[in-house]
């Protein structure tokens, strides 16, 4: 090599080196080129919809349709819409602050389906009431009409007034189920089943609930409780000035709201007129805030309790109350609500304004962490299903859904800002509110129609 070569080339190299080294560490931070300022800070989306190859755009600009990393400037609005046909489009309003470098881990996105399997059957199908029961109809005749994703199975005749076919029921346990609006009950004994008229056995009923497999508690309408055997058929009184019940399916629970408080009875406890007076009343502060001439009107449709890991939840009078001491004191954390459900560590709330929020309860406290983009129907329940990674809101024939999963909306508050879009996902079907983790079961044009989850789909 000749002499010049030699003193050029190493020359040329830490040129280079100086050059280059620089601009990959530049690039790595998560710094971008711009037109304006030569160059800014940059935060990214990762972004993974499942199935493979859909439409995915931001600002709208169309990008890959496959894993793809987002590079979007800081203090800037945006939005993200990931599509495919077939399957319920999904969008997301993004802001990300100054002085932030973070990644959003959009991966993966399962969409929900917008196509179902329709099942084929002979009968005239009024009601799903469990995500393998239906009822149905067929030459004057009522069934019980077993059901799965491949098909129905063989009808059961039952003994039943027609007016059960036109009520959306209430699953007390894996063996009754309630229709409110015809007061009947149908449940299983010795594996068979009967149809019970609640009128029959205490008039003017309020409300019901399972203590054991064999126990049914009611509440009538004069705020008197019973207790009724299944195999004995005796009906027994319980106690007087008793407001409401509650059902707590995750820990099996029931709290019962009475004169004295809120009393938690465990599921499985063989009940006495001597229980209400011995029991503890652990709940029984904010209840002696209120004015005791409003009481009474005050509980009978707004009472709703749930436990979580860390907290128990309670709504009474529009107000939304946490207790996490040892159900020692009770703190107000919201008020004029409509709904809420509880999951974990967090907590979701419709507010007086038709929006969805979550809370994130921590140790001593709690945070507002994200707001949902869009209004929701009037009279939806809201359930967060985390098979789904969603939040659904079920209304009388439509359900409108969020895509949800803690991991995407960190509460830092220099973090990426996220607010999805609640969409509405089926329309005039009446579907079953309690979906399992693999299909949601739907009514349609007098078929049954299956939506499978993506996230659990062979193959995907």
């Amino acid at each position: 090599m000749k002499p010049f070569y030699r003193k050029i080339i190493p020359k040329l190299y830490t040129g280079l080196a100086i050059i280059i080294i620089p601009l990959l560490i530049f690039v790595s931070s998560g710094s971008t080129f711009n037109q304006d300022n030569f160059f800014t800070s940059s935060s990214t989306i990762k972004v993974n919809p499942i199935p493979a190859f859909s439409e995915v755009s931001i600002g709208g600009v169309k990008i890959n349709n496959f894993s793809s990393d987002i590079k979007i400037l800081q203090d800037t609005n945006t939005d993200l819409v990931i599509n495919k046909q077939g399957y319920l489009k999904e969008k997301w309003d993004i802001y990300t602050p100054k002085n932030n470098n973070s990644l959003l881990n959009l991966d993966p996105v399962y969409l929900l389906p917008t196509t179902a399997n329709i099942l084929n059957n002979k009968y005239s199908m009024f009601n799903i009431i469990d995500n393998n029961l239906s009822l149905g109809e067929q030459d004057g005749k009522i069934y019980l009409i077993p059901f799965d994703v491949n098909g129905t199975k063989s009808p059961i005749e039952l003994l039943a007034k027609k007016e059960m076919l036109d009520t959306k029921a209430i699953k007390l346990d894996n063996r009754s189920y309630y229709f409110a609006s015809s007061q009947s009950l149908l449940h299983t004994i010795n594996d068979k089943y009967e149809v019970i008229n609640i009128n029959s056995l205490l008039s003017n009923p309020k409300n019901i609930c399972k203590v054991t497999d064999n126990i049914l508690l009611i509440l009538n309408q004069k705020n008197q409780l019973y207790s009724y055997n299944f195999e004995t058929k005796i009906l027994n009184f319980l106690s007087s000035n008793i407001y409401s019940l509650q059902h707590i399916e995750d820990n099996n629970s029931i709290f019962v709201l009475s004169d004295l408080g809120i009393i938690k009875i465990d599921r499985g406890t063989n009940l006495n007129s001597d229980i209400f007076l011995s029991a503890k009343v652990s709940y029984k502060s904010p209840l002696e805030k209120i004015d005791k001439s409003k009481y009474k009107s005050a509980f009978n449709n707004d009472f709703k309790i749930r436990q979580t890991g860390t907290a128990t939840i309670l709504k009474f009078n529009g107000n939304l109350y946490l207790n996490q001491e040892g159900l020692k004191e009770w703190k107000l954390i919201r008020t004029n609500i409509k709904d809420f459900q509880a999951f974990e560590s967090k907590i979701f709330i419709i507010g007086e304004d038709s929006k969805v929020f979550t809370l994130d309860i921590y140790e001593q406290t709690y945070e507002y962490i994200t707001t949902f983009g869009n209004e929701i129907n009037e009279t939806s329940k809201l359930k967060f299903i985390p098979e789904w990674n969603r939040i659904f809101l079920y209304s009388e024939n439509n359900i409108q859904s969020v895509y949800y999963n803690k991991k995407y909306y960190p509460s830092l508050p220099n973090s990426i800002a996220v607010v999805p879009e609640i969409n509405k996902w089926l329309e005039n079907h009446n579907c079953y509110q309690n979906l399992s983790e693999k299909s949601q079961f739907c009514l349609h044009e007098n078929k049954i129609k299956v939506y499978r989850n993506v996230n659990l789909l062979p193959g995907m």
